[in-house]
């Protein structure tokens, strides 16, 4: 429950700053007001499912990583708790003032601003993540955060692997036959 209202809240956070904020980003993108609703409502059955595979995906890891571990709903509860760090990058910055619309060096410090923002918060995000998985699943910091942090890491060898393959086909579909 938790989960889907840290979800929900920053749906309509985002749904506010996206069609009425000071960016106006849905005009610019041409997005109706009827898809920017269908998208929000849609926004709870698509975190769940996200949970889901995440839980399940951590959780493989645990199995893995941590001898003692408890079930799948102990992961899934560290994971619903963490993403309240998530409101803080829906709320802090429009409560703030900054534009995205505002010229010159104003600009581009909120921009900085958020940019560092959003890297605190995934940041927090991990620690809050390694200390749960930690105490849920009574295991050590090391392994919680081999849990947290291998996905990660699989995750961007498996982009960086895509990069290279999709800059190679480019390449040789370039080359004349």
């Amino acid at each position: 429950l938790y989960f889907l209202l840290v979800a929900i809240l920053a749906g309509l956070l985002g749904l506010f700053w996206f069609l009425w904020g000071p960016w106006g980003a849905a005009e610019e993108l041409g997005l109706t007001l009827e898809l920017q609703l269908l998208s929000f409502f849609l926004t709870p059955f698509a975190v769940l499912l996200g949970l889901g595979f995440i839980a399940l995906v951590l959780h493989v890891f645990v199995i893995l990583l941590a001898p003692g571990h408890r079930g799948l709903g102990a992961t899934a509860t560290v994971l619903c708790y963490a993403s309240g760090v998530g409101l803080v990058s829906a709320v802090l910055p429009p409560a703030l003032g900054f534009s995205g619309s505002t010229p010159g060096v104003f600009r581009a410090a909120y921009l900085v601003f958020y940019t560092t923002l959003m890297v605190v918060v995934q940041a927090w995000y991990v620690v809050v993540l390694v200390k749960g998985l930690r105490e849920s699943h009574r295991t050590t910091t090391g392994r919680a955060a081999a849990i947290v942090l291998l996905p990660m890491a699989l995750l961007l060898i498996l982009a960086g692997i895509l990069v290279i393959a999709a800059i190679a086909l480019l390449a040789l579909a370039d080359l004349p036959v």
